[in-house]
């Protein structure tokens, strides 16, 4: 094992060369980077399908399914010759092949049928039995039955007792007729039947028959509850009880075999019958990016796939709808909409990505350059270096594109994302041809190997760098212009130019600060020649010369910067969203609803509240509803004005003017009850009178209020002062029903407050709770989660990023701190050095990612939803925060000084001599 590795070793180095070392961290860095371009957008799409199937699965089955219906007199004018209806020959063959003409459709259409699983079913609607056991009855009212004849019974059913229904029968003078059926055993026991009982329907339901007997042959056991098959039509599994003015009636169900049928339909129910066709889907499989697709053909599609031509004389159109398609169309939506933020993340950490792979092939240049200049000085072609640095960085590129690809995958498992591979593909071709182009372009560029790394470029290299910065600044803000002015993407669209507004902010804002840094740092070479000391005027003549080295990191750390920075700003307005939200729809931090309560909610029981632990402020309030002449329904809130006012005051809402709701000094009320209203319940009101209760009261609108804790957010409503609405109104006929509370009550003594004062049907609401389930919902958090992985994983391309520009400038570095610590340099003074060569460049590009964070916000901010994260429709502004912009800014700096001072101090625990030793 050690000969392997010593061998394996050996032949890195052989072909590496020098940059053995360089090459290592290039493999490490090309493993990083496809690791990232792997897992992020499968990480992503796994927290949606996630999201997907928890929809799915809180969806009743009989929703998971593609359903449609047809009246029986249509189905037999399509069936019948020359469309003339034919109900005499009409029977359960025939709706199986219209069944799988349907089914085939479907599939065609790409809709994931279950196999086997579909199945038809002809009902007759509810028909009134009253010769059915008086045990089934309410009262007096007999319960209604409904017949169904369905394919696949026995396999979602087995027989109990008894023996399934086989014929029916019609009296030869047209008097009577008779079916055999079978009832669940829930149906059996409710409605006491058993083998060889006889149900006798309504004579008046019968048609030209008088009298309809059904037979019951057999008791069913029910298969597969849960299925399409008995929660398609809930009566068919066990019977429901359906309430009325008068009490209301049992509603059950009885099924009949195919052969019966067409006496059904010809002499009794033909006018009253629906065949319906049910088609299960199999969406277990179903991803996230396949949601829009299925969207598609559960909404569009179904129209044309409902038109049966070739099981049919006459073309037939059946209505085709599955109850899941609102729920899939509002879950595509919203994933549109977070859509938009995902492919901002994309498009900026591949950039950064991208160049941390440049800086890691320079760095590998670097170190080639003295043996590729050895190599050129013996007359070696520019051909023969291509293909000697190609294999070496392909040696190093593969094998660390096919790690980083097998790890992303590992902890991404079952996802297949496309993107994914488009992005590994993308970074490992980059890398392979940076490796050999910036080698070659180094080895060419550069004299003998004893050339300093920092040395001036010529005049010719300034001038193309000046006009290629002008070309990148011009390309940059005139795409922000455009940007600016097409406006935010349509709603559910990406707009993948969009999405590069963090990188043409960061372009011109990087030149921006690479041209500028020098002009600065060579004021402050002359400020510091003034001085005494030599060590701030070696710092900033050396940051000079290396300024025109770091127009990559530069930009690089800009742009990580402002993806970072822009995160943390996204945070915090999703958060501030939240909790607004929540507020908008609790409207304090508990809210008690007493109207199911068997007590009365009194003053004792308020005190009782307002003395539980945590609790600020509690307020009782009535909540009911008033009707306008009109006929208009206006809900209306009673309150005391001074306690409420008290409690919205501790809580964000707009502070309440209770001052038009005080009651008059003299106590006299004169004239209508004032009254504070929304903006819809002022125009409909008017100056009316509004019906409460039984009772008419004049009303008179004193104010408007947009919101108010204690009503529903949409609605128009009225806020009654309590003095006055119980003196307009009967003795007792108001009486509170909630109660708001503000603090961090304890829940359990509220709850069990609650439960010995208020008894019965008392909820209890708390805003914590509805916090936690809209930061919770899965959708929204694994789109945050994703964007702050992003964010860490931009981080610490950041971080590498200064590593490797720091790395860049070491030898020089080193070498002249070994030469000043000969010349009696202390500690201090090597640290003030280091400090002055770097931190001007770091400090530049700190400050210019935070002007890119900054610019982020109203460039890119408009077309931003984050409404999706809170769970509403109300829109969440986004807002630069300079805080955590210049918290994350101080941390690149610090991070910068940290690897400077180790830098200083390895140099000088090594020893000046080995430094001077080894070196150009």
């Amino acid at each position: 094992m050690r000969t392997w590795a010593r061998r394996t070793r050996e032949a890195f180095v052989a072909i590496t060369g020098t940059g053995a070392g360089a090459s290592a961290v290039l493999a490490l860095l090309v493993l990083a980077t496809v690791f990232v371009c792997v897992a992020t957008p499968r990480a992503s799409l796994s927290y949606r399908t996630t999201a997907l199937r928890q929809l799915i699965a809180a969806t009743p089955a009989n929703g998971q399914a593609v359903v449609g219906s047809v009246a029986m007199p249509t189905l037999g004018g399509a069936l019948g010759p020359l469309g003339q209806p034919d109900f005499s020959s009409i029977t359960g063959l025939q709706f199986g092949p219209i069944g799988a003409e349907l089914a085939r459709h479907l599939r065609a259409d790409g809709l994931p049928l279950t196999p086997g699983a579909s199945w038809w079913g002809a009902a007759v609607n509810y028909v009134t039995a009253p010769g059915i056991p008086k045990s089934a009855y309410n009262g007096s009212t007999p319960p209604q039955l409904e017949v169904l004849d369905r394919s696949s019974l026995g396999k979602y059913s087995k027989l109990a007792a008894g023996q399934l229904p086989s014929t029916g029968s019609i009296n030869p003078n047209g008097s009577s007729a008779s079916f055999q059926v079978a009832v669940t055993t829930l149906t059996a026991a409710k409605f006491s039947l058993r083998p060889g009982s006889v149900i006798r329907l309504a004579d008046s339901q019968a048609g030209s028959i008088s009298t309809i007997y059904l037979h019951v042959t057999g008791i069913l056991a029910p298969v597969s509850q849960s299925s399409s098959f008995w929660t398609a039509d809930p009566d068919a599994l066990r019977p429901s009880f359906n309430k009325t003015n008068a009490g209301g009636y049992w509603l059950g169900a009885i099924f009949v075999a195919d052969s019966e049928v067409s006496d059904l339909e010809s002499a009794v129910f033909t006018q009253n019958m629906t065949v319906t066709w049910d088609f299960p889907l199999s969406l277990k499989g179903v991803t996230a990016n396949e949601a829009a697709a299925l969207n598609n053909e559960l909404t569009s599609g179904l129209t044309g796939a409902g038109v049966v031509t070739h099981t049919v004389v006459t073309p037939l159109t059946i209505g085709l709808a599955a109850a899941i398609s609102g729920a899939v169309t509002e879950f595509v939506q919203v994933q549109s909409e977070l859509g938009s933020l995902l492919a901002l993340l994309y498009v900026s950490l591949t950039v950064v990505g991208l160049v941390v792979l440049l800086l890691g092939a320079r760095l590998l240049a670097e170190r080639w350059a003295g043996e590729l200049a050895l190599i050129r000085a013996r007359g070696g072609a520019r051909a023969q270096l291509a293909i000697l640095t190609a294999r070496a960085g392909a040696l190093v590129v593969i094998p660390a594109t096919v790690a980083g690809v097998l790890l992303g995958v590992a902890v991404t498992p079952g996802q297949d994302e496309s993107l994914a591979w488009w992005l590994a593909g993308i970074t490992a071709v980059v890398a392979l041809a940076a490796v050999p182009w910036l080698a070659i372009r180094r080895a060419w560029t550069t004299g003998p190997a004893g050339d300093r790394a920092d040395s001036a470029p010529p005049r010719e290299s300034r001038l193309r760098r000046v006009v290629y910065d002008i070309v990148a600044v011009a390309v940059a803000v005139a795409g922000l212009v455009v940007l600016r002015l097409q406006g935010p993407p349509p709603p559910g669209s990406v707009n993948w130019y969009t999405s590069a507004a963090p990188v043409l902010v960061a372009v011109p804002v990087a030149v921006i600060v690479v041209r500028a840094c020098p002009v600065l740092l060579r004021w402050l070479v002359r400020l510091a020649g003034r001085r005494r000391g030599v060590t701030s005027f070696v710092g900033f003549a050396r940051a000079t010369r290396a300024s025109a080295t770091i127009v990559l990191p530069a930009f690089a750390l800009v742009l990580a910067l402002g993806v970072i920075a822009f995160g943390a700003m996204l945070r915090t307005a999703v958060v501030t969203g939240d909790v607004a939200q929540s507020w908008r729809q609790v409207g304090a931090d508990a809210v008690i609803d007493a109207s199911g309560s068997n007590a009365p909610l009194t003053p004792a029981v308020l005190r009782d509240i307002e003395a539980v632990p945590g609790v600020r402020q509690a307020a009782a309030v009535t909540v009911t509803a008033g009707a306008t002449a009109g006929g208009s329904t206006v809900g209306v809130l009673v309150i005391n004005p001074v306690s409420y006012a008290k409690l919205v005051a501790a809580t964000p809402a707009r502070r309440f003017r209770a001052g038009p709701l005080s009651e008059p000094a003299s106590g006299q009320v004169a004239g209508p009850i004032p009254a504070l209203a929304s903006p819809g319940a002022a125009g409909v009101i008017g100056g009316q009178k509004l019906l409460v209760g039984t009772t008419l009261i004049p009303i008179r609108i004193a104010a408007t209020v947009r919101s108010t804790p204690g009503v529903p957010e949409t609605g128009p409503f009225i806020v009654l002062p309590a003095w006055a609405a119980d003196r307009a109104l009967p003795p007792g006929s108001l009486v509170p029903n909630q109660v708001l509370v503000t603090g961090p009550v304890q829940a359990a003594r509220l709850g069990a407050v609650v439960a010995r004062q208020l008894p019965g049907a008392t909820t209890i609401t708390y805003r914590s709770a509805v916090l936690a389930a809209l930061t919770g919902a899965t959708l929204p958090r694994g789109a945050y989660t994703t964007f702050a992985e992003a964010a860490v994983a931009a981080a610490g391309f950041g971080a590498i990023i200064l590593l490797i520009m720091l790395a860049l400038g070491a030898r020089p570095r080193e070498l002249t701190l070994a030469r000043l610590f000969t010349m009696g340099l202390s500690r201090w003074q090597a640290r003030a050095l280091v400090v002055a060569e770097a931190l001007p460049a770091i400090a530049a590009a700190a400050i210019g990612g935070a002007v890119c964070a900054y610019a982020l916000v109203p460039l890119v901010g408009p077309s931003i939803d984050l409404s999706p994260f809170t769970g509403s429709g109300v829109t969440v502004p986004l807002r630069a925060d300079f805080a955590i912009i210049g918290y994350l800014a101080g941390c690149l700096v610090v991070l910068a000084l940290a690897t400077l001072f180790a830098q200083a101090a390895a140099t000088r625990l090594r020893g000046v001599s080995r430094a001077l030793r080894v070196g150009e």
